[in-house]
């Protein structure tokens, strides 16, 4: 029984390692950096006990942004994260023309940070910062970089923001729609249940939440007066759409157990969400089908919201408050201390967490040294007696 509790404690140990890993420093596009620290930038994680300091205008290529407050720099000489404080881009100039801008359909968007959020001169943190956005500041976004940097249009100005953490959000135009009672979670607790929307109910006041990676919290929505995150909805399809199975599937709970096996076969469908989620009435099935598996027969037109306008009535601002959109008159604080960016896991955090784990892997294996040397005591003991 002892041996099972230590060998599951190890596996979620493993477990946590590589979720940690996954979620290290973000990609961004590849620009160059340099210390701007008059006194240098102090070089962290190196694995040296003596202090490493990098002189000011070392220069570094760099591909990863701010992990906790810290970049991870390498060049022939050091490698090591350092203060992102301490670094900024060489230039401050980042051209739209560059290979990791993609142009998007124009959409606006709305902030949902009750601190404001940056703009940037760059996709990065080690671009300079050209002004803070007020909260609930109507942008429109027209490119994007990396996973979660998106060009903005604001009164007049333009630069880059991030949405890496749910800091803003873009205009949902389809009619969302829940097969199952839905929770409605707070603003400023993500935990806390603020209100239910009842199974088959259609929502068009509502955002898409842009955020990094895979995050389960997705739309900010209004219903009966309440307003907060909801889980990930499916879209509303204007009629029915039909689908063919190639071969026969097998589909899956969410937890990888299989329910139900699919014969190949013609299905009617009238929901699909963005990720090939199906709804099949006849079969009063939500399944994921992989692109591979099926073919269209007949696709269902999804249905456009005709009327509203970004973040009207979600927030309560009015509409003449959307279209004044007046720029935030910046404090002496503001302009001295910038806005925080979003935090992702640092390298320091996954070595500490590699420490601890090979730490408890040495006791777990010293244990089972100890029981099996008390099993074989045992045993001498017997055959004596």
């Amino acid at each position: 029984m002892e041996k099972n509790k230590l060998l599951i404690l190890f596996i979620i140990c493993l477990f946590v390692i590589n979720v940690k890993a996954d979620m290290g420093p973000p990609v961004i596009a590849r620009h160059e950096v340099m210390v701007t620290n008059k006194k240098g930038a102090k070089c962290y994680n190196t694995g040296s006990k003596k202090e490493i300091i990098i002189p000011y205008g070392t220069t570094f290529m760099i591909d990863t942004d701010a992990n906790n407050g810290y970049l991870f720099v390498q060049n022939d000489e050091y490698s090591c994260d350092v203060k992102s404080s301490d670094i900024s881009s060489k230039t401050q100039k980042f051209s739209l023309d560059d290979k990791s801008v993609e142009k998007i359909t124009p959409v606006w968007a709305i902030v949902l940070s009750s601190n404001g959020l940056n703009m940037r001169k760059g996709p990065s943190v080690t671009f300079s910062r050209i002004m803070t956005l007020p909260a609930k500041a109507i942008v429109k976004l027209t490119h994007r970089s990396g996973d979660y940097w998106y060009y903005a249009e604001y009164n007049g100005q333009s630069g880059w923001i991030t949405g890496m953490d749910g800091y803003f959000a873009y205009d949902g135009k389809e009619v969302l729609v829940n097969q199952e009672e839905m929770k409605i979670y707070s603003t400023y607790d993500r935990k806390a249940v603020i209100g239910k929307i009842p199974a088959n109910t259609e929502i068009t006041n509502y955002i898409n939440i842009v955020s990094r990676g895979n995050n389960a919290i997705s739309h900010y929505v209004s219903y009966n007066g309440t307003v907060g995150y909801v889980e990930q909805m499916m879209y509303k399809t204007d009629g029915t759409g039909i689908i063919k199975l190639k071969k026969e599937y097998e589909v899956l709970n969410e937890i990888g157990e299989p329910i139900k096996k699919l014969t190949p076969q013609e299905l009617e469908y009238t929901m699909v969400d963005e990720y090939g989620t199906f709804y099949f009435p006849e079969k009063k099935l939500v399944a994921y089908i992989e692109e591979d598996a099926y073919e269209y027969v007949k696709k269902a037109d999804k249905k456009i919201k005709t009327n509203g306008y970004i973040g009207e009535g979600i927030f309560g601002e009015t509409k003449t408050e959307l279209e004044k959109n007046e720029e935030i008159e910046e404090t002496e604080e503001v302009k001295s201390k910038d806005i925080k960016e979003p935090k992702s896991i640092s390298v320091k955090d996954i070595v500490i967490i590699c420490l601890l784990s090979g730490i408890f892997i040495a006791l777990t294996t010293l244990v089972i040294i100890k029981l099996v040397n008390n099993k074989k005591k045992e045993a001498i003991s017997k055959e004596e007696n």
